[in-house]
C-alpha cells in the first residue's frame, strides 16, 4: 500500500500544500498561474535554462513575491519533489526543507509576498536520470559551475531586490566564487546574509557556537525581514491578495 506523508505541516495547516493526494488539483491550479505578471518573465527564464541545459528546472512560485520580491532565499538545488512532483521552487512543497523554510520564515515575520526562493543550481543536481554512469552521481561542485552564469541573470530579473540570504554551504560557495571572479560585482549593493541550510540534516544540528541551527536560521531571516520596505503599490497588494485567495485549498485529506 502506498503511504503519503505530510512533511510540510505548516503548508498543510494553511491549506497551501502542493500535493495532489491531500489537496487534489493543487499542483495544476498553481501551474495555471505561472503566467501571472510577477512571475511570467522569471518562468520564461527557468524554461530557457531547462532548454539550454537539458534539465528539469522547476518554476518560480506565483504565490511568492516574484519580481516584486525584496528578499531572495538562495539554496543549493531543488528537491526530488520540486523537480518531478510540484515542479515549483516553493515553500509549499511537501518536503522537509520546504516545511522548515515555511516555519522559519513565519517565525521571522518574512512574508511570502516579499520573498522569492531559488537555487544556485536550478535543477536537481543528483537526479538519477542524469547520472553520468550507473552508480556514479554528479557532483554538486561540477553542477554549481555549470549553473554559474545563471546566478547574475537571476538577480537582473529582480528589480526590487534588497537582500539575499545564502541558505547553506553550497549557496555560499557559489556566491563567493561569483563575487571573487575577475570583474565580479555580484550583489554589490545588496544586503547579504548567511545561515545554515533548512534541510532536516542541518536544521536539527547545533552550530559551532553552541546555538541550534534552527535558531540561527530564524535570527538571520528576521534580520533580512527588517530590510523589507513598504514599497509595494496598491495594485501589487490587491493582485497578491486576490491570488492568495485563489491559491488556498479547502482542508485536505488527513
Amino acid at each position: 500500500m502506498w503511504v503519503v506523508t505530510i512533511f510540510n505541516k505548516p503548508a498543510y495547516a494553511a491549506g497551501l500544500l502542493l500535493d495532489d493526494f491531500y489537496f487534489p488539483g493543487s499542483i495544476a491550479a498553481r501551474h495555471a498561474r505561472v503566467g501571472e505578471p510577477r512571475v511570467a518573465e522569471l518562468n520564461e527564464f527557468a524554461r530557457k535554462i531547462a532548454r539550454d541545459k537539458d534539465e528539469h528546472v522547476p518554476l518560480f512560485d506565483p504565490e511568492s513575491g516574484g519580481r516584486n520580491a525584496q528578499v531572495l532565499l538562495l539554496l543549493q538545488d531543488p528537491s526530488r519533489i520540486a523537480a518531478h512532483g510540484s515542479r515549483f521552487i516553493s515553500r509549499h512543497n511537501n518536503d522537509w526543507t520546504a516545511g522548515n523554510t515555511f516555519a522559519a520564515c513565519a517565525e521571522a515575520g518574512l512574508d511570502y509576498k516579499d520573498v522569492v526562493h531559488w537555487n544556485v543550481i536550478p535543477w536537481w543536481a543528483q537526479d538519477p536520470a542524469k547520472n553520468p554512469s550507473p552508480g556514479k552521481r554528479r557532483s554538486l561542485a561540477d553542477e554549481s559551475r555549470r549553473a554559474a552564469p545563471y546566478l547574475a541573470q537571476t538577480l537582473e530579473l529582480l528589480p526590487k531586490l534588497e537582500s539575499v540570504v545564502l541558505v547553506g554551504l553550497q549557496a555560499q560557495l557559489a556566491w563567493d566564487r561569483a563575487t571573487h571572479a575577475p570583474g565580479g560585482t555580484l550583489g554589490r549593493d545588496l544586503n547579504l546574509y548567511r545561515c545554515p541550510h533548512t534541510s532536516p540534516l542541518a536544521w536539527n544540528k547545533i552550530g559551532s557556537d553552541g546555538t541550534p541551527n534552527r535558531e540561527t536560521i530564524i535570527r538571520v531571516l528576521r534580520e533580512a525581514a527588517r530590510t523589507v520596505t513598504a514599497s509595494l503599490t496598491k495594485d501589487d497588494l490587491m493582485d497578491h491578495r486576490s491570488t492568495r485567495t485563489i491559491g488556498r485549498h479547502p482542508r485536505g485529506r488527513r
